[in-house]
């Protein structure tokens, strides 16, 4: 059953100190998350919003999770600038070598409204979800990543968004091998590459770990 918190509490995630009911949901939701490979540095917060996030039908709309998507999508590429240095700037402006999306592929998996009733006591609360970023492949001049997005509240996966994201040259107007160009892009390259390979290692973990205890509940029927 999902928790039920007075009005006040329920939305306590607007608060600057950011305390209240939310904060034993956050932790274990991101450890859950951190547990399947997902980059504790990308995550971000979206509270649900009932004035732009609804539906007429009081869903989440589509649209409304693309935004979400939009938010970890930035945070992967500020990511980058440890690596880009000086040419950071230059990378988020289109103006030299840049990222481009070309493909996504979303997958809603649960319905997100606001605001749930928990029917015990008629108790309206709020949604928070939490958007994070895993790469799961890395070529010479493209990424492929999913952004997963979770419902605190539910404490469950409701949506994925998995996206190739090329690197392109926009002046040149040019797909660009990362390795070939040297340099910063070389490092960038070389750092995707182990991100993406420690995400593989921590969800096979993960995947390891329901497989037992699979195995171990059908030995107890």
């Amino acid at each position: 059953m999902a928790p039920t918190f007075s009005p006040l509490d329920a939305s306590s995630y607007r608060h600057p100190d950011r305390n209240g009911p939310y904060e034993s949901l956050r932790e274990a939701t991101i450890l859950a998350m951190l547990e399947q490979g997902i980059e504790y540095n990308s995550l971000s917060e979206n509270p649900v919003s009932w004035a732009d996030d609804q539906d007429p039908f009081g869903h989440v709309k589509a649209q409304a999770h693309m935004n979400y998507v939009g938010i970890s999508f930035i945070r992967l590429l500020e990511s980058f600038e440890g690596h880009l240095k000086d040419e950071f700037p230059r990378f988020m402006s289109g103006r030299g070598i840049g990222p481009m999306t070309n493909q996504c592929l979303m997958k809603i998996k649960r319905v997100v409204k606001y605001p749930d009733l928990s029917w015990a006591n008629l108790t309206m609360y709020r949604r928070k979800l939490i958007t994070s970023v895993r790469i799961l492949d890395v070529h010479a001049d493209r990424i492929q990543v999913v952004y997963c997005i979770w419902s605190m509240t539910q404490d469950v996966l409701v949506s994925e968004f998995q996206t190739w994201i090329v690197f392109y040259h926009h002046k040149e107007q040019r797909l660009v091998d990362l390795a070939e160009e040297g340099g910063v892009y070389q490092s960038l390259h070389a750092s995707l590459t182990e991100r993406a390979a420690e995400s593989r290692r921590a969800l096979k973990a993960w995947e390891e770990k329901q497989a037992q205890k699979a195995d171990s509940n059908t030995a107890k029927l």
